[in-house]
């Protein structure tokens, strides 16, 4: 039995990872392939309570909110590697193909624009690299326009702000990357054409027959 392929959709916010990787599924889905989604950088929906009530404490207590970053970023890392080896790694050795929403590469690019110390993070960067990794690439306009709609809405300029920094670490390290760039400034016809292309050129051996009758 041959090996699962990990394909990574990254980018910055807006950039239609979430869009991309649902159609990466569905795709694989109709060539008759085992396949399954993972938000690799998710975690429990209370944390963001948790986050809240760090900052907090650090303000009240004159504790340099540099500790509770980092603390935050470690916890997002260890739960990437957690799923990493209990979800991605089993499914790959099953025959599995995993898509994985975000990767180690978003992490580390949101991490230094909150000048976390990523060194750790990036000692991984060798041992898990996804067999293909889409790299959506468009402007900080293009997705401050798409995120208008969504619940935090009144925190586009902070949010253009970090989009810019995000969007330079992210360039910078897939620069040492293998990857794929794809325009998604463009139409979503345009994404889902370029995507499925280097999609059935990664899996081309493996699918049937029939999906490309």
């Amino acid at each position: 039995m041959s090996k699962g392929k990990v394909i990574a959709v990254c980018g910055i916010d807006g950039s239609g990872k979430t869009t991309t990787v649902e159609y990466i599924k569905n795709t694989i889905d109709m060539m008759g392939l085992p396949v399954i989604k993972v938000h690799s950088l998710s975690t429990v929906e209370e944390a963001n309570n948790v986050y809240n009530s760090l900052k907090e404490k650090s303000l009240e207590n004159q504790i340099g909110i540099n500790r509770v970053d980092q603390a935050i970023g470690d916890y997002i890392f260890l739960n990437f590697l957690f799923k990493y080896e209990t979800i991605i790694k089993p499914a790959i050795n099953e025959g599995v193909h995993v898509v994985c929403d975000r990767f180690i590469y978003s992490h580390i690019a949101n991490q230094r624009a909150f000048d976390v110390d990523t060194k750790l993070y990036e000692a991984y960067l060798k041992n898990i690299e996804p067999d293909l990794t889409l790299f959506l690439s468009n402007t900080v306009g293009i997705s401050t326009n798409r995120i208008k709609t969504r619940k935090n809405s009144n925190k586009i300029e902070r949010n253009k702000i970090m989009l810019e920094k995000i969007s330079y670490h992210l360039q910078n390290i897939l620069k040492n990357t293998p990857h794929i760039k794809v325009n998604s400034n463009s139409s979503i016809d345009y994404v889902e054409n370029e995507v499925k292309k280097h999609v059935i050129a990664l899996l081309g051996e493996e699918i049937k027959h029939d999906y490309y009758n």
